[in-house]
């Protein structure tokens, strides 16, 4: 018999497991940003963010915001940084 959910260890999370979850997920991507992107490394340290010590969702209100225009003049300037991995 089929699931009736597409995730069942997400969906079926507790509130504390979810937390978890999305904090460690945060974790990642922002260490993940700042070791891979020049764009979000820079930004980061111009919001005085050290990657390490985000470690809860509330550290969420620290992380600098991200405009659609920096992106858009990211684009402009750097066309390759837009550009995904070329697969051989």
């Amino acid at each position: 018999m089929a699931s009736r959910y597409l995730e069942p260890r997400l969906e079926r999370a507790s509130r504390a497991e979810m937390t978890r979850l999305q904090a460690q997920r945060l974790r990642a991507q922002v260490v993940h940003a700042a070791a891979h992107s020049p764009f979000y490394k820079r930004k980061f340290k111009e919001a005085g963010v050290k990657p390490a010590t985000v470690r809860t969702l509330g550290d969420l209100a620290r992380l600098p915001f991200t405009t659609k225009d920096e992106l858009k003049t990211r684009a402009r300037s750097t066309p390759s940084a837009c550009v995904g991995p070329t697969w051989s």
